[in-house]
């Protein structure tokens, strides 16, 4: 029997009204339906043997959506049953999950898929290696990536005494509200710049903003940021941001502000939502979860974004390649 070690997550919805309660009891019967009814395209026949096996993994992962759960089904499917195939092993995580045994499947197997699809393999059946049998696993290099770089820490410090140091009180809660949702929920110039105080929900120590327009939907904001989300929220004003004109180019009076508000570090609304999704990824949220809070209609528009994600490196993995407990160079 596998142990189920992981947490549950918190919800997410696009409801008008940010979620409040736990997963409810129809998604969760439909992610064990999808779990007990899967049954892989290939190797069927193998799946009367490995079925049992990958039931029991994907429970102990415990997905939290329906389309996440698909994607791990497929995968761990797909490594289980070529493992057995191929070794007749026993069906256990120390047995089939491994760094060797995933590299070997995803470079031969998966050698014709895109490199986006292959990375993205590794990185889910890396998450379940250590999870089931606490081993780090090794990923493929990322996709070349046309975003711009997430600021790193000593910018965004930079940032942040940028934004309390301005010189009056206005600016000060436009700055907070450009920090606040940029980097601590990810939204768009154009997304900012809309939002009124009426869309933050406040939830306990919790704050969601409602995003509204093509890509409407409810954004938890990144506890990190939500001081400086109140700090915005002084105001008696409808818009978050002061001084949008609802006819005018919307990231048009962000970049005037930034302008005439200038720092050491240039704000960049592109680079706070970059490092806000590059956050995600490196936390291992799953990529339909990512997608909704982002507002991508396509899986696709988050690959651009690996390559700016953790990698691991040689230090990773040297007490495994000397032998070596607590070796170092």
């Amino acid at each position: 029997m596998i142990k189920n070690t992981t947490k549950s997550q918190a919800p997410h919805s696009s409801r008008p009204q940010p979620p409040i309660n736990p997963t409810d009891a129809a998604v969760a019967k439909k992610i064990d339906d999808a779990i007990e009814n899967y049954m892989p395209k290939i190797n069927r026949a193998a799946y009367a043997t490995t079925g049992p096996f990958v039931r029991e993994v994907l429970r102990a992962v415990a997905p939290t959506t329906y389309s996440n759960t698909r994607r791990l089904l497929s995968m761990v499917a797909g490594l289980v049953s070529w493992r057995w195939l191929h070794t007749g092993c026993d069906l256990t995580p120390e047995r089939v999950f491994r760094d060797s045994t995933i590299s070997l499947y995803v470079n031969t197997v998966l050698k014709s898929h895109s490199a986006v699809y292959r990375f993205d393999t590794t990185r889910h059946l890396g998450a379940v290696t250590t999870l089931l049998t606490g081993e780090r696993t090794s990923r493929l290099a990322p996709p070349a990536s046309r975003r711009l770089a997430p600021y790193t820490s000593a910018e965004m410090a930079q940032l942040h005494s940028w934004q309390i140091a301005l010189s009056t009180a206005q600016a000060r809660r436009n700055g907070a509200t450009l920090l606040a949702l940029g980097a601590g929920a990810g939204l768009t110039p154009a997304e900012i710049i809309t939002v009124r105080t009426s869309d933050i929900v406040v939830d306990g120590d919790r704050r969601w903003v409602t995003v509204r327009g093509a890509s409407e939907r409810n954004v938890p904001v990144s506890a990190n940021w939500i001081r400086t989300l109140d700090q915005a929220l002084s105001t008696d004003e409808d818009l978050l941001f002061h001084g949008y004109n609802f006819e005018e180019y919307a990231p048009r009076p962000i970049q005037s502000f930034i302008s005439a508000h200038p720092g050491p570090v240039r704000l960049t609304p592109a680079r706070l939502r970059s490092g806000w999704i590059v956050g995600l990824l490196n936390a291992n949220v799953p990529l339909d979860v990512i997608a909704e809070v982002a507002g991508f209609s396509s899986l696709a528009s988050i690959a651009d974004y690996y390559a700016h994600a953790s990698s691991t490196n040689i230090s990773d993995h040297l007490d495994a390649i000397t032998g070596i407990s607590g070796a170092s160079r």
